[in-house]
């Protein structure tokens, strides 16, 4: 960030110049990866996804009952 005049604006007052962001790109052409740790990776995020799956499992039924359950009572004869 700077002012009119192009000054760079100082972080905190210690005349250090505040970082400027670029942006760079970058192509992956290639990842090599041992077949065996590639497996326990993917056997560590299934287990990592059973809680989740109960978590979200949870917060939908919770949701599901509020919806539903607020409908209950009003029907029509």
């Amino acid at each position: 960030m700077s002012d009119a005049q192009g000054t760079p604006v100082r972080l905190g007052g210690t005349g250090i110049p505040a970082p400027r962001l670029s942006i760079t790109e970058v192509k992956v052409v290639g990842f090599d990866m041992p077949f065996l740790n590639l497996v326990g990776f993917f056997i560590k995020a299934a287990l990592a996804a059973v809680p989740a799956a109960i978590i979200i499992g949870i917060i939908w039924s919770v949701v599901a009952w509020l919806v539903f359950g607020s409908f209950m009572g009003r029907h029509m004869v």
